[in-house]
């Protein structure tokens, strides 16, 4: 329903209409409650830590979410990946120095990036499946 990752149930304000299914044994409930949620903004600047560097681009960490994707056409340019060391390296130019800085990603360190997209897929549990004797 595009609210984004339910970090935790707050409160749970009434369960309706409670049922047992016949076919398979499970109960339904559909439940009314308060959860804190994790939605970021398009252009919000968040603070991570790079999990994975990978030709493709930087795995990042939020501590409590991994699966936050920097994709290299959105990295800072120019950028590259050097093989040797798995990690994106940022050759960045100030324009008032001749000499380029070599600003290396590093697993573990701290990155702040902007949120460019979001994607989160719903993962609803599925109903159990009840087994069938052949």
């Amino acid at each position: 329903c595009g609210v984004g990752l339910c970090i935790s149930l707050f409160d749970i304000i009434e369960i309706i209409d409670r049922s047992i299914s016949s076919k398979d044994g499970s109960a339904c409930s559909e439940v009314r409650f308060r959860c804190a949620v994790f939605r970021p903004f398009q252009n919000e600047i968040l603070i991570g830590k790079v999990k994975r560097c990978t030709q493709e681009g930087i795995q990042i960490s939020l501590g409590f979410f991994d699966d936050i994707v920097a994709p290299s056409a959105l990295l800072p340019h120019p950028s590259r990946f050097v093989q040797e060391e798995q990690a994106w390296v940022w050759d960045y130019q100030p324009d008032d120095e001749e000499e380029s800085h070599k600003l290396f990603f590093d697993v573990g360190e701290d990155i702040r990036f902007a949120v460019a997209d979001d994607h989160f897929t719903d993962v609803s549990p599925l109903a159990p499946t009840v087994a069938t004797k052949t």
